[in-house]
């Protein structure tokens, strides 16, 4: 589990005091099991990941620091609508943030 990284090795919860609670806990998460891979000899030919795993994969890669990782975590977690502001809804439209809902 990667709460139990940051016990075991208390060095990564600097990432968890820099997130602050602003961006999700995946992309720190596997910020964090990246850094304690490559403290350990284990480094990655290549780097992907899916939501905020592609932040760090852009990290981890060296395209970000970790300080600009939090940050553009952040924005996406304030652009994303939440449940609440989904319901009532038509999804059905590709453009649904700007249409509002038609059906009845």
């Amino acid at each position: 589990m990667p709460a139990d990284l940051f016990v075991a090795f208390p060095r990564l919860q600097r990432l968890l005091r820099l997130a602050g609670g602003r961006c999700a806990g995946a992309g720190v998460a596997g910020l964090a099991v990246h850094r304690l891979l490559t403290a350990v000899g284990v480094h990655p030919d290549l780097a992907a990941g899916h939501g905020h795993g592609e932040l760090a994969a852009l990290c981890a890669a060296g395209a970000v620091d970790d300080t600009d990782m939090i940050e553009i975590g952040a924005a996406c977690a304030g652009a994303v609508p939440s449940r609440a502001d989904l319901l009532g809804h038509d999804l059905r439209s590709p453009a649904f943030p700007v249409w509002a809902s038609t059906t009845a």
